[in-house]
């Protein structure tokens, strides 16, 4: 009998902390078909002009999931990546698979140079530590404007996660481990290399094949990239993709709470439609995993009323 209350019992928490992880309301954009299993294999692969992407999973719960697109970017030698995902989990070792396919993707001799940073949320600074461990020489790259958030002890607002900031079945999550670690990230000063000025190159640090914009909204220190030989913007999280219920992908300015400026986050997409013309605009989380024209995105500047009329 006391065996079968101890079952019961055991049975009873599971399912608490189920309920739990499904309906914590920070993850709600993340919901996903449940996940206990091996992640899938992940590796770049190129899209020429020395350009290599990879579509990878950060599986933070059984229930949730975050799809990311990074890229490698070689030049002669050396190798750039462009934001560097999550962290490791009990649930997933994303941190390590991003590794992985990073010394798979480089030849042997040759160094990840740099990890070149839109910004320092949490989803784009998870494998700089792991990556740093295999390539010891490894430099981050970040704006001026986003420094003080990685390597200057700045915090961002609501990430000290004050009384109120956060659900209680969040931080309960947290306290037992069942998340991955959502802090605010912090890095050695050494570590790092700046971005200055509203737009530029990275001659200076020997990179020729990108240039840079400021993008602020989604945080005040993102960037965007332009990739010159192939035409493509690494656009990072200035917008965010969305598939409907009817199954089509739409584009929606990404701005979360705790760090976001929405007015900025409409300029900015308004300044990148009217003042940039790539060929492909690539965001971080592209569910479609095409990239998108800048036709495709005029329908959202449009939505703007400052916008709609530059264009």
């Amino acid at each position: 009998m006391a065996i079968a209350y101890l079952g019961g019992a055991l049975v009873a928490v599971v399912l608490a902390l189920a309920a739990t992880i499904y309906t914590i309301p920070e993850m709600a954009d993340f919901h996903s078909n449940a996940f206990l299993q091996r992640a899938e294999k992940a590796s770049f692969k190129p899209q020429g002009h020395g350009l290599y992407k990879m579509q990878i999973y950060w599986h933070m719960t059984p229930f949730h999931a975050e799809n990311l697109d990074m890229y490698l970017i070689n030049e002669g030698k050396a190798w750039y990546l462009t934001d560097a995902g999550g962290f490791n989990s009990w649930l997933d070792a994303h941190a390590d698979r991003i590794v992985q396919a990073v010394t798979e993707a480089i030849p042997a001799g040759q160094n990840l140079t740099y990890i070149i940073l839109t910004h320092s949320h949490l989803d784009h600074v998870g494998a700089i530590e792991p990556l740093k461990e295999v390539y010891p020489e490894l430099k981050v790259i970040v704006h001026e404007t986003e420094a003080p958030f990685l390597i200057g002890g700045q915090k961002y607002s609501c990430y000290d996660y004050l009384p109120g900031g956060l659900s209680p079945g969040f931080k309960l999550l947290m306290w037992i481990r069942l998340l991955p670690p959502f802090y605010q990230y912090q890095m050695p000063k050494d570590w790092a290399l700046i971005l200055k000025g509203d737009s530029g190159d990275l001659t200076r640090f020997g990179v020729r094949d990108l240039t840079f914009a400021r993008a602020p909204g989604h945080c005040s220190g993102h960037v965007v990239y332009n990739h010159k030989p192939s035409g493509y913007m690494l656009a990072g999280d200035f917008t965010d993709i969305i598939q409907g219920d009817d199954g089509s992908y739409k584009m929606h300015t990404m701005c979360n709470k705790s760090t976001c400026n929405i007015t900025l986050a409409h300029e900015t997409i308004c300044r990148i439609v009217h003042d940039m013309n790539p060929k492909l605009y690539l965001p971080y989380h592209d569910a479609r995993k095409s990239g998108w024209t800048k036709k495709e995105l005029i329908p959202l500047a449009e939505t703007y009323s400052h916008c709609s009329q530059r264009l």
